[in-house]
């Protein structure tokens, strides 16, 4: 009888503890419903994997245009990539990953959400032209961490 009640009351813990993700296609802004109140300001945080036949440079091409988008419509918004570090297996080395990369972006507070338009699609193609997003999170970064630019 304790066994069924102790795998309920994992599953239920497990369940609360679960992040809001998000698919590769669905915008942070798309959620349905009012997020939870945040003292600082949201991110999104992104892993994504940068397909064989292409390299960082040509992701660094599409965050310009994703940045460009943001700035060019009037959103305060502090986009940027950090490159993963990877360990060599035999050697021991680090060295950066050529096929992962972060992403982070920090939301502007207060700043209602994008409206989809032509360069919208077209830098959004260019990232899954080169590769495909393996995760996505939303988190509450405390406001002593928000990008200065952004106070």
């Amino acid at each position: 009888m304790r066994i069924p009640s102790l795998i309920a009351a994992l599953v239920l813990i497990g369940a609360t503890l679960t992040p809001i993700t998000l698919g590769q296609s669905e915008p942070a802004y798309s959620l349905k419903g009012p997020l939870p109140a945040c003292d600082g300001t949201y991110a999104i945080v992104r892993l994504t994997e940068i397909k064989p036949d292409s390299n960082f440079e040509a992701y660094e091409k599409a965050l310009a245009l994703h940045k460009e988008w943001f700035r060019k419509n009037g959103y305060k918004d502090q986009i940027f990539a950090a490159r993963v570090l990877e360990r060599d297996e035999k050697s021991g080395e680090a060295h950066f990953s050529n096929h992962m990369v972060l992403q982070y972006h920090f939301i502007e507070q207060g700043s209602k959400p994008p409206v989809h338009d032509a360069e919208w699609d077209a830098y959004v193609k260019a990232y899954t032209d080169i590769s495909t997003m393996k995760e996505t999170y939303i988190s509450c970064v405390p406001g002593e961490h928000t990008p200065r630019s952004m106070k």
